[in-house]
């Protein structure tokens, strides 16, 4: 077992092909498979792989990036369950009442909470167009701005909400608001007490 009561197993022994497993480890250490830090398998509730690159560990902490998105939407679903946070089909200006010069247009008036959860706002926002530090770049222009929140709220609405996938940063925020306007804790300290706690999860910041 492992110090934190992983069962250890082989490739062989559950089943798994080691020879397509060596294909991917060789791939991934030639460089034809850029940006893996990590390899874990698990089959049949047993550890089989376990191997870091490029000066990575199991007991290091690491930069998350967009996981955060996915953590932010299992956050707004504890919010749901604790009958904080109402349900996904709540328009989402009615969390932003603060937020009297906001032009909630027809379209915009149709966001709701579904749409920031799967990220089909309508709302314009450049995510791939440009690289993260361009001026043009919108997630760059918010975190420019004095207020991302209004940042957000103000850009165009250009699409149907629901129509169609943009990646969206601002979205996330938006999300990170609501929590926080719903449950009276910011984002971090609501997934340190609801999520990591539960999970045994002590180091993150």
């Amino acid at each position: 077992r492992t110090d934190d009561d992983w069962e250890i197993s082989s490739l062989k022994d559950e089943g798994i092909d080691p020879g397509k497993i060596n294909e991917l480890m060789l791939d991934i250490l030639n460089g034809n498979i850029r940006e893996i830090h990590s390899v874990l398998i698990i089959k049949n509730g047993r550890l089989v792989l376990e191997d870091y690159f490029y000066g990575y560990a199991r007991n290091q902490t690491h930069h998350l990036m967009s996981v955060t998105k996915s953590i932010t939407s299992i956050l707004i679903g504890i919010g749901r369950d604790q009958n904080k946070i109402p349900g996904i089909d709540r328009k989402i200006y009615e969390f932003f009442s603060s937020y009297k010069d906001i032009s909630w247009d027809d379209q915009k008036n149709e966001i709701r909470l579904k749409h920031l959860l799967t990220m089909t706002a309508g709302l314009d926002w450049s995510a791939w167009e440009y690289p993260d530090t361009d001026i043009r770049d919108s997630t760059h222009a918010m975190t420019r701005s004095d207020d991302w929140i209004k940042f957000v709220l103000g850009r165009k609405a250009i699409d149907t909400p629901g129509k169609n996938f943009v990646y969206s940063n601002g979205l996330t925020m938006l999300l990170c608001e609501i929590l926080r306007n719903t449950t009276g804790l910011c984002a971090d300290k609501f997934a340190e007490e609801y999520l990591f706690k539960p999970l045994g999860i002590s180091e993150f910041n």
